[in-house]
C-alpha cells in the first residue's frame, strides 16, 4: 500500500509541472507566480514531512534551484524591459 506522504508529494509535483507546462503553452509571464507558489507548497511539505524522501532529495534540490534560476532571469528581462509581466 502506497504512503500517505509519497501520495501526496507525487500529487503536488504533478500541480507543479502543470502549471509550468502552462506557463510554456500560453507564454505568459503571470504564471510565473502561480508556479513559485506550487512549489512553495512542496518546500513546505518536504520541511514538515516525516518521511525524508532521501532517495528524492537531489532531484528536488535541482528543481528547486532551476525554478530559482529561471525567475532570477525572467525577473532581469522584465526589469530590462526585455518582457513584460
Amino acid at each position: 500500500m502506497p504512503n500517505f506522504e509519497h501520495l501526496r508529494l507525487k500529487d503536488l509535483i504533478c500541480k507543479f509541472r502543470l502549471s509550468v507546462e502552462n506557463i510554456l503553452s500560453v507564454r505568459s509571464l503571470s504564471g510565473m507566480k502561480g508556479a513559485g507558489e506550487k512549489l512553495q507548497k512542496i518546500y513546505d511539505f518536504l520541511v514538515l514531512s516525516e518521511e525524508p524522501f532521501e532517495r528524492q532529495q537531489d532531484d528536488l534540490n535541482r528543481l528547486f534551484k532551476s525554478f530559482n534560476y529561471a525567475a532570477v532571469v525572467v525577473n532581469g528581462a522584465v526589469a530590462k524591459g526585455g518582457l513584460t509581466a
